[in-house]
């Protein structure tokens, strides 16, 4: 089964899935700490680290096909991430999904 990790941090969710017999073909973190350690446990695995530029281009681009050109790279068979929760916090400005880091995903889905 392959998978595409959005919001994937330092790659803990890709490290358990891995492990459960799935393959990452690619991966999003906007964090350049987190996206070095990704590089290093991942190499060779496409890595953006803006999820607002994961188009359909993009994905074309690295070897993963879209629904538009399921023939056109190796398809996607879960995706998973776990997108920022900071607007949804009640310890927060309780901005919910119209936030700038919680409504990233809009941008995921």
């Amino acid at each position: 089964m392959n998978v595409l990790s959005l919001f994937s941090g330092v790659g803990g969710a890709d490290l358990g899935l891995e492990r459960a017999g799935m393959k990452i073909i690619g991966q999003c973190e906007v964090n350049a700490s987190a996206r070095e350690r990704l590089e290093r446990h991942w190499p060779g695995i496409p890595l953006s680290e803006d999820i607002t530029q994961m188009d359909e281009d993009w994905l074309l681009s690295h070897g993963i096909a879209t629904r538009n050109h399921p023939d056109k790279g190796q398809p996607v068979d879960l995706v998973v991430g776990g997108f920022p929760c900071q607007d949804l916090s009640i310890a927060g400005k309780r901005k919910g999904l119209e936030g700038a880091r919680s409504g990233l995903f809009h941008d995921a889905i």
